[in-house]
Formats: structure tokens, C-alpha cells, sequence
């Protein structure tokens, strides 16, 4: 792949792409123990933390036991950390060491507050003393007829700029402006200071392009101005997290590269990059940008539960397990991320010895030589929903998709799915492997159903509501079954239906009476739209959605009518095609 920051082909393990100019080696890491092993006794590993912690009361070490992951120790020689990871290995514990570079000069990042400029050389000299005394008299008079409080007692305290998390929102710079050493030998200076005063003012009243041009015009009287520079890195930051929030990627780079401009060295753009990326489903150069903000001393923790994330989608469960948790060591508080761990750990248990098979467009998984053949016959079978799946719908999804197949004991502990459930997606396609036979047409219905949910999940980025999903699935995994229609009659004659509002949650968390009907009425809800508005309605539907707006916008651009109206119509539809039958 290529390095975004200079074009040269690079492997998307090294942290920075060879072109740049190396820094100074992380030579202390920070030691993060992340889980224990519950097959050994605790007893000497206690004992060892206490020696390596004797700062910390037994109860205390035991407390940190019960707490991972944690950090224990903070930038220590690699050395040291590498003989206390092995030591601890031997006692049964999971050791990360994550390389800290103290030493390695940054550049300004944006988010800091307006740096105030060294003030012009003093030449005691009597006429300077004289003017000095002259200015300082005059300065307090203005200061006794005006006086006035520098921001307004309600508006909230200052705070610096930080990157936001995946739902990005920016905070401002530090509204405090910089106290003023005027000079009248040097009235540029003057100027410039005065100029970053009204930029950082517009800034905070989001007047944002106004404070791109006087931060320009700043830099117009100093090209190399630090502060401009940094705050002009900051605006375009922030910019570029407005128009991801908008979920427009495409501009919210132009955005971010362009605060690479003004601050090659800028986190939040390389983190912007990163997420932006992420969200187009380019994960490599994701991974690169990302990289690159950890090589420059990014350390937020939301970023290496991203790169998990990338890590698990390319099925690489170790890796993911390990980010997930330095996530969780600078993050304990994220239950979410808690819970996604215990999954991938889960899955690793189940799947570390899984044999794979791939296509140019699938990955297949399955456990040893045995399900070969069923692999062999699960790949030929996507590959087909591949190609007839993407005509029917003009899309087909940029990335791998992985499909998993189980014994039914280990599908039912990866999946907590319930038993009338025939397989699953939940990013991954996952099957039962029992009796997968070549002329099973059951088995061709479920893979044609399952891609079909890959499709929607990516082409939706992941908003279609659970009736679209599943109403769109059936459709293109084959023709109506007798119960489709026996559901559609007794559906037409009760004269009422559910409303699909109630129908966006999962099915899988309803009992199996109601789910069946559930999934007739996604069903009919399909049919009714390609018949009513033609199949081009299902590309406006994902799109819009892809673009952020709710189920009721997107319907309501799609066909002119909101949710209750759709529904009114959709029963109208419903009885006036299956009422007579």
C-alpha cells in the first residue's frame, strides 16, 4: 500500500512511513497488564507485584487484580519492561508494552491555546523608560474609564482544544487572549497580536471563516507566525469534524489535509484522517494515518479501539484483542468496549485453531480438514449471491466479507442467538455447519439472505432499520414460501398491522410467533415499495440513510410520505393484494 503522507509504497505494519526523518528510538515503554490466567494459583503473582509495587498494600494489589487491563508501571527501559513481561508470563499474566518516546520534539499541536510571542529585546535606554512610563500611564487611565470584564460572568471557564471521539465534536481554543507587550519599534508585531485576538474571538463565536482570514491576514505580516499556523490547523479541525458529523467524508478530508498544511504535525487532523478513512471503508490508509498519530504521540484511547476494530474486520483476532485492550487500560469506563472484548476473546477461543479458505471477494472459516468440502461449497455459493445479489442492486461492498461456519454448540455461544435462528451476521456471516449439503436449497436460501445483510449493513454504513434489513433479505434469497403467504392473508384480513416504527429493533429479541410475523410484514413492506415506486427506491433509501438522516427523512424524500402515512398505505396495499386470496 502507500504511505498517505509522501506516496512510497510501505507494509502497514511500521508505525511511519521510511521517508520521513526518523526520530529518536522509544527507548522506555509503559507496562500495561492486561488479564491473568485463571489456571494458575494467584498466590505468587501477588507476591511479585508486591515486590515490583512495595508502594501498594496487599489489599491494593488484589484490587488491581480484580481491575484489568491497568497500567502498572510508566516509561520504563525497554529492557527492564521486557525482563518484567517475561518474569510475569511465567506466573500466567498477560503483559503489553507500549513504547513512549518523552524526549522526541513535536511540533506546536493545534488544540493549544494562543502561545503568547517572546516580547521585543529591552534597550534600557532613557527615552525607552520615558515612553515605557508614558504608555504604562496611559494604559491605566483607559483601563479606570473602560473597564470591562474580558468575557461575560455566565459564559463558561476557557478550555483548550481536544480531539473528539468517533461522534466528534471540537472544543475551542483558549478564548484568553494573550497579554500585549506592546513595542513601538516594532509595530507589526502589534498588529499580528492583534489580528490572533480577533481570530481567536471569531473562533469562539464560530465564525469560523472570519477567523481563517485573520488568521491568513497574520500571516501575511509573518509567514512562520506559530500561532497562526496553530490556530488556523485548529479551525480547519474543526471544520473537518463538522462535515464528518454530516457524514460528508469526502470534504471533511479536504478539511483535514488542509489543517496538515498549516500543521503537518496537527493530531486532530491525522486522527480526522484516520476515522474519515475508517468510515469509508478504506482500512488500510486508515491504519496509516493512524499510525502516523501514534508515531507523533497521539495516545487516545478511542483510536486504538478504532484499530481494533480494523484488526477484527480483517480477521486478525489477536491483534484486535490487544488494541481492544490498551483501550480499555487508558479507558476503564467504557462498558461497550468491555463487552466487545469479552466477544472477540470468545471468538478467539472457539476459532484460534479454524482452518481459511478466500476468494477475491469472501474469507471462509471453518474447523479442520473435515468442513473443508462445506467451506469449499459456502464460498462457491457467496461468490454466486456476489454477482446476483449485486446486479439486482448495483452495488457490491468494497471489502472482504468473512463467513464463519460452526458446530451448532459453538454458533449458539458466539451468536447468544435464539435456537430457531438458522445463522447470523453481526459484521461476520455465521452458519451452523451441521448437514450443509450441495443440493440443500435451504443452505442456498441462507447465504443468499445472510449477503444480503452484509450488503445492506455496508451500504446503509450500518443505519437501515431492522425491517428494511430483513424485509430486503428475504426478497433476494429466493421465492415467497407458502407461510409468506399464509402470514400475508391472515395479515390482510386482521386489518392491522405493526408499525414498522416498532419494527427497527433486532427480531431476534422477540419470541418466535411474533418474529415470524415480523418478518412477513419487512417482507410485504418490500414488495410494496418496488411496486409502488420502483426498484431504484431501495438505492435512495440506503443512500440517504447513508448519509445520516433518519428512517422518517429518508421515506419521506423517498416517497413523499411520513412513517404513520407509509403504514396507512402499506395496509391499504396489503389488503387490496392478499385480502381476496
Amino acid at each position: 500500500m502507500k504511505c498517505p503522507y509522501c506516496g512510497q509504497e510501505i507494509k502497514t505494519s511500521p508505525h511511519v512511513c521510511p521517508s520521513l526523518p526518523p526520530g529518536p528510538p522509544a527507548e522506555f515503554v509503559d507496562v500495561f497488564l492486561t488479564r491473568v490466567t485463571t489456571q494458575v494459583e494467584p498466590g505468587p503473582l501477588q507476591a511479585y507485584l508486591q515486590q515490583l509495587l512495595p508502594h501498594l498494600e496487599p489489599p491494593a494489589i488484589s484490587l488491581l487484580l480484580q481491575h484489568l487491563p491497568a497500567v502498572i508501571l510508566r516509561n520504563q527501559p525497554r529492557p527492564a519492561a521486557e525482563k518484567i513481561r517475561q518474569e510475569m508470563s511465567l506466573l500466567g499474566a498477560t503483559v503489553l508494552l507500549k513504547a513512549v518516546s518523552p524526549t522526541r520534539p513535536l511540533a506546536p499541536r493545534p488544540g493549544l491555546p494562543l502561545m503568547e510571542p517572546p516580547p521585543p529585546p529591552r534597550r534600557f535606554t532613557l527615552g525607552y523608560l520615558v515612553l515605557l512610563l508614558v504608555c504604562a500611564l496611559a494604559g491605566l487611565a483607559y483601563f479606570l474609564v473602560s473597564r470591562q470584564p474580558s468575557r461575560p460572568e455566565s459564559e463558561p471557564e476557557p478550555i483548550t482544544f481536544a480531539s473528539p471521539r468517533p461522534d466528534p465534536g471540537l472544543k475551542p481554543v483558549d478564548a484568553s487572549p494573550p497579554k500585549l507587550k506592546e513595542s513601538a519599534e516594532d509595530p507589526a508585531q502589534v498588529q499580528i497580536r492583534s489580528l490572533l485576538q480577533e481570530g481567536v474571538k471569531q473562533y469562539n463565536q464560530s465564525r469560523y471563516i472570519e477567523a481563517i482570514h485573520t488568521m491568513e491576514q497574520a500571516l501575511l505580516l509573518d509567514p512562520k507566525q506559530p500561532q497562526a499556523l496553530n490556530n488556523l490547523a485548529v479551525i480547519y479541525c474543526t471544520l473537518g469534524w463538522d462535515s464528518w458529523k454530516k457524514n460528508d467524508f469526502d470534504n471533511a478530508k479536504d478539511l483535514f489535509q488542509e489543517a496538515m498544511h498549516y500543521q503537518p504535525e496537527a493530531l486532530c487532523a491525522l486522527r480526522g484522517l484516520g476515522f474519515t478513512y475508517f468510515r469509508q471503508d478504506d482500512l488500510e490508509t486508515a491504519l496509516a494515518w493512524l499510525n502516523r498519530y501514534f508515531d507523533l504521540g497521539g495516545d487516545q484511547a478511542d483510536v486504538y479501539a478504532l484499530i481494533s476494530d480494523i484488526y477484527y474486520r480483517q480477521n486478525d483476532l489477536k491483534k484486535a484483542m490487544e488494541f481492544l485492550r490498551m483501550a480499555l487500560a487508558l479507558d476503564p469506563s467504557q462498558a461497550a468496549w468491555k463487552d466487545r472484548l469479552n466477544k472477540l476473546e470468545r471468538e478467539h477461543t472457539v476459532e484460534k485453531d479454524f482452518l481459511a479458505g478466500d476468494t477475491r471477494h469472501f474469507v471462509v472459516k471453518y474447523e479442520g480438514y473435515a468442513n473443508a468440502e462445506a467451506g469449499w461449497l459456502v464460498m462457491t455459493l457467496l461468490e454466486e449471491a456476489y454477482l446476483r445479489v449485486g446486479a439486482e442492486l448495483h452495488y457490491y461492498p468494497p471489502n472482504p466479507i468473512t463467513a464463519i461456519l460452526y458446530t451448532d454448540r459453538q454458533f449458539q455461544d458466539i451468536t447468544r442467538v435464539p435456537a430457531w435462528a438458522g445463522a447470523a451476521y453481526d459484521g461476520k456471516i455465521r452458519i451452523p455447519a451441521k448437514g450443509l449439503r450441495q443440493d440443500d436449497e435451504r443452505l442456498q436460501r441462507i447465504i443468499f439472505h445472510e449477503y444480503t445483510h452484509a450488503v445492506v449493513h455496508e451500504w446503509s454504513r450500518g443505519r437501515a432499520p431492522t425491517w428494511l434489513h430483513e424485509g430486503l433479505a428475504q426478497t433476494l434469497e429466493g421465492e415467497p414460501t407458502e407461510e409468506y403467504f399464509a402470514f400475508a392473508r391472515l395479515l390482510a384480513r386482521s386489518d392491522q398491522l405493526i408499525p414498522l416504527r416498532q419494527l427497527e429493533v433486532p427480531f431476534i429479541r422477540l419470541p418466535e410467533p411474533q418474529a415470524k410475523v415480523a418478518y412477513a410484514e419487512s417482507r410485504l413492506a418490500l414488495e410494496f415499495l418496488e411496486q409502488t415506486y420502483g426498484s431504484y427506491v431501495i438505492r435512495q433509501l440506503m443512500e440517504a440513510l447513508a448519509e445520516g438522516k433518519t428512517m422518517d427523512q429518508t421515506l419521506q424524500d423517498a416517497t413523499y410520505l411520513n412513517y404513520d402515512q407509509f403504514n396507512r398505505r402499506l395496509l391499504e396495499w396489503v389488503g387490496q393484494s392478499y385480502g381476496s386470496q
